[in-house]
C-alpha cells in the first residue's frame, strides 16, 4: 500500500479526478460507488462517494461511516483487495449486512442501501495500490459479471493515471513555489522538470518562450531548441475561443492562477483537447517575470469518455426497440395466424385471395423489421452452435453472387486451420449478409469487395486500447472490406444506431449495422469499423475461440398424431388463432389465460404437452411449467415469447431443455415445433 501525501489528496485536481471516475460509473453500472485511501498508519478511510439518486447521499454516508471498521477490517473484501492489489467480485445476498448496533436508523439504512451485487478494484499509482473504487447494486439480485469487472479495471486504470498526473501536478506546483522565482532558476530546475510527465513551458512577459521540457517536445512536436524564442501562440488554433483567452489573461494579470479545458495544436496541425494551468512567477523582489504554464493531454480521457455516452445511448436505444417489438410481434402473430385459417377456409379461385396474401406478406416483412430491432437489442434468443466462420462464408456462395453486382470483383482470402467459435449459424449468416450488403451499396460506381478470415489473439494492454469492455483471448476474426468513398468520424460513432443511415428516403431503414452490431454482441463477440473518408471502410466482426466442444441432441420429426395440448397465453387473439390452428390438425385443446389458470386446468386432466407464453400475469410460463414438474408431471413444454430479453427466459429454457417460438410465427412454425417435441426421442430434461 501507499498512501497519498494530504496535500495530494486534498488539492483540486484530486477531487475533480475521483467525481469524474464516480460519475462515470454511476449509474452506468452501480447504483452507488466510493472511493477508499490507505493511510500512513495502515488504517482505510472513505473519501468520496457518490449515490444515483442524490436525496439519498445523507443516507449513505451514515451508512458508509457506521460501517467502517467491519467493511475495513483485516480480512474485508475491501483490506483485502488493497493489500493484495487485485479486483474481487461478491454477490451479497438481501439480509446478509445486518448492524448489530441499536442505531435504528442505521438497521433501516442497511435494509434500503445494503447492495446485493458488490465489487471492488484497487486503484494503482505508479505501481502502487494507493486506494480502492467499489461498485454496489441494491435495486436488483444480477450480480456482477465479467464484463463489469473489466470496465471497472480500465476505470480505475484511467482514475489510477489521472490521480499520477494529480501528483506530477502538485509536484510541479510544489517546485515552483520552492525553486521558482526567476527565469534563472526555471533553467536550474530543467532535469526536474524534465522528468515530470506533463508539458511544462515557461513564457515571458513579451509572450516568448523561455523554457520548454522534454514532455513538451512530445506533447507539440517541437524541439525545444526550435521552441525557445517563439510566441506561445504556435500552440493554439487559429480559431482559439477568444472568450476562454480574455478570462485566461485577466487571470494571469492580476496574478492569479487559471485552468481551464482547451484545443490546442500540434506542430502538424493536428488539434486535441488538453487541461491548461498557468501561474505567474516572480524574482526575489516579487516583480513578475512570466507565467508557467503545464498542459495534460486529455485525447485518452475524452475517448473513453464518448466510449460511455456512446454504450449509454445504445442501450437506451435498444431497450425501447425491444419493449415496441415484443407488442408488435403479439400483433403479428394474430394478423399472421388469422390469414392463414381465412386462406385454408377460401376456395382456390376466390378474388380475396389475392389480397389475403398480400396482408400475409405484409406481416411476414414487419416480422422481419421486429427481428433486426431484436437484434440490435441483444434480445433474440439465440440457438449458438460450433461453427467453422469459412464454412458459413464458401456456404452462401450462392446467395453472395446474386447480392454482388458484376461491377464488383468479390475477393475470398479464408484463413486455414481457423479458430471455431460459438453462435447461431443463421444469425453470423446474417451478419454477413448486411455487412455485404452495405459494401456492395457503398460502391455505386463498382470496386473490390474482399471477405477475409484469420486468427487473432488480443492479450491484455492491446484489449485495453480497443475498447474499455473487450476481453483478452484468442477469436476468430471475419473482415469484409469495400473500395468506396469511406466514412467520416461522425458517421462512424452513429453507424450501429438504429434507423441512421446516409442513404436517400426509400432506400432502406438503416437496420444493417445496427442488427450486425446486435448479432455479435449477444453472441459475446465485438464489432469494428476502421474507416476514413476516400478510403473505403473495413468492418471487422470479433467472435471468441470455441473452448470446447459441447455435444448437442438433434430433435426427431416423426409425427405422432393428435394429442391434447394445454394452452397458457394471456393475450386472446393469439390464444384464439393458436388453439384453432391446433384443432384444424386434429389436437384437443385447453385454454387458461395464465400460468395459475393453467395450473388448476393441469390438475384436472391429461396433456401430452403444453404451450405457454413466458411473461403473463400473477404466474409466468416458466414458474408454471417448474411447478408442475415438482408436482412428477414430466410434460413437453414449448414456449413462446414476444419479448426474449427476461432472464427467466434464458435461465428456464437452458435448464429445463425446452423447445422455444419467437412471436410472430406461422402456422408451419407452430405445427413443426409441435411435431419436434412430441417425437418419443425429443431432447428435454
Amino acid at each position: 500500500m501507499r498512501p497519498l501525501e494530504p496535500s495530494v489528496r486534498e488539492s483540486d485536481e484530486f477531487r475533480e479526478t475521483v467525481d469524474r471516475a464516480l460519475e462515470m460509473v454511476v449509474p452506468l453500472v452501480a447504483d452507488y460507488a466510493f472511493v477508499h485511501l490507505s493511510e500512513a498508519d495502515g488504517s482505510i478511510q472513505e473519501v468520496a462517494f457518490q449515490h444515483r439518486d442524490a436525496g439519498k447521499e445523507p443516507e449513505l454516508a451514515l451508512l458508509l461511516r457506521e460501517l467502517r471498521p467491519s467493511m475495513t477490517a483485516p480480512g474485508s473484501v475491501i483490506r483485502s483487495a488493497l493489500e493484495e492489489g487485485d479486483a474481487r467480485q461478491v454477490g451479497v445476498p438481501p439480509g446478509v449486512m445486518v448492524s448489530s448496533s441499536s442505531n435504528q436508523p442505521l438497521k433501516e439504512a442497511v435494509d434500503r442501501l445494503g447492495p446485493r451485487s458488490f465489487m471492488v478494484v484497487p486503484l494503482v499509482v505508479d505501481g502502487g495500490t494507493v486506494g480502492t473504487l467499489s461498485f454496489a447494486r441494491f435495486e436488483d439480485d444480477r450480480p456482477y459479471d465479467d464484463q463489469d469487472l473489466a470496465f471497472a479495471k480500465a476505470v480505475a486504470g484511467q482514475t489510477g493515471l489521472a490521480i499520477a498526473k494529480a501528483e506530477q501536478i502538485h509536484e510541479v506546483e510544489r517546485a515552483r513555489r520552492e525553486a521558482i522565482a526567476a527565469t534563472d532558476e526555471i533553467r536550474l530546475q530543467a532535469r526536474l522538470l524534465d522528468a515530470v510527465g506533463e508539458a511544462v513551458v515557461a513564457v515571458a512577459l513579451d509572450g516568448k518562450i523561455v523554457y520548454w521540457n522534454r514532455a513538451a517536445e512530445t506533447l507539440y512536436g517541437y524541439p525545444a531548441e526550435e521552441a525557445l524564442g517563439r510566441d506561445l501562440s504556435v500552440t493554439a488554433p487559429a480559431d482559439t475561443d477568444r472568450a476562454q483567452l480574455t478570462s485566461a489573461m485577466k487571470a494571469l494579470s492580476a496574478g492569479e492562477t487559471w485552468t481551464g479545458e482547451v484545443t490546442l495544436q500540434r506542430r502538424n496541425g493536428e488539434t486535441f483537447p488538453a487541461r491548461f494551468t498557468g501561474t505567474p512567477f516572480y524574482d526575489d523582489s516579487g516583480e513578475a517575470h512570466g507565467i508557467i504554464t503545464v498542459t495534460s493531454d486529455l485525447t485518452q480521457r475524452k475517448e473513453l469518455e464518448g466510449q460511455v455516452i456512446q454504450a449509454q445511448r445504445l442501450q437506451a436505444v435498444g431497450g425501447l426497440a425491444g419493449g415496441v417489438a415484443h407488442d408488435l410481434n403479439n400483433a403479428l402473430t394474430g394478423i399472421q395466424g388469422f390469414t392463414e385459417l381465412i386462406l385454408q377456409d377460401l376456395h382456390p379461385t376466390s378474388e380475396a385471395r389475392g389480397d389475403l396474401e398480400e396482408i400475409r406478406e405484409a406481416a411476414n416483412r414487419a416480422a422481419v423489421l421486429v427481428q433486426q430491432l431484436l437484434a440490435f437489442s441483444r434480445r433474440q434468443l439465440l440457438q449458438p452452435k460450433r461453427l467453422d466462420l469459412n464454412q458459413i462464408v464458401l456456404g452462401m456462395s450462392g446467395v453472395l453472387r446474386r447480392v454482388v453486382r458484376e461491377d464488383i470483383e468479390l475477393v475470398h482470402d479464408l484463413a486455414n486451420d481457423l479458430l471455431p467459435t460459438k453462435a447461431d449459424p443463421r444469425q453470423i449468416e446474417q451478419v454477413v449478409l448486411n455487412l455485404v450488403q452495405n459494401a456492395v451499396e457503398a460502391m455505386p460506381a463498382g470496386g473490390r469487395l474482399k471477405i477475409s478470415t484469420l486468427n487473432e489473439r488480443i492479450g491484455t494492454t492491446q484489449a485495453d486500447s480497443f475498447h474499455y469492455f473487450v476481453r483478452a483471448g484468442a477469436y476468430a476474426v471475419l473482415t469484409v472490406e469495400d473500395t468506396g468513398p469511406g466514412m467520416t468520424d461522425e458517421v462512424k460513432v452513429r453507424a450501429f444506431e438504429p434507423f441512421f443511415t446516409t442513404k436517400p428516403p426509400g432506400q432502406g431503414p438503416g437496420l444493417g449495422l445496427s442488427t450486425v452490431y446486435g448479432i455479435v454482441k449477444q453472441s459475446e463477440g465485438y464489432v469494428w469499423i476502421d474507416s476514413e473518408p476516400r478510403r473505403g471502410a473495413k468492418v471487422r466482426v470479433f467472435l471468441p475461440e470455441l473452448a470446447a466442444e459441447e455435444p448437442g441432441n438433434e430433435l426427431s420429426t416423426e409425427e405422432d398424431g393428435p394429442a391434447r395440448i394445454l394452452l397458457a397465453e394471456d393475450d386472446e387473439a393469439v390464444r384464439t388463432v393458436v388453439r384453432r390452428i391446433l384443432e384444424r390438425e386434429g389436437f384437443v385443446v385447453m385454454e387458461a389465460a395464465n400460468g395459475k389458470e393453467a395450473l388448476a386446468v393441469a390438475r384436472q386432466g391429461q396433456f401430452d404437452a403444453i404451450i405457454t407464453d413466458v411473461v403473463m400475469p400473477e404466474m409466468g410460463g416458466h414458474d408454471m411449467v417448474r411447478a408442475l414438474r415438482e408436482e412428477g408431471g414430466d410434460l413437453p413444454a414449448l414456449f413462446i415469447s414476444g419479448h426474449t430479453d427476461d432472464q427467466l427466459v434464458r435461465a428456464g429454457i437452458a435448464e429445463g431443455g425446452y423447445a422455444f417460438l419467437a412471436k410472430p410465427f406461422t402456422r408451419e412454425d407452430l405445427l413443426r415445433k409441435i411435431k419436434e417435441i412430441l417425437a418419443p426421442d425429443s431432447s428435454r430434461a
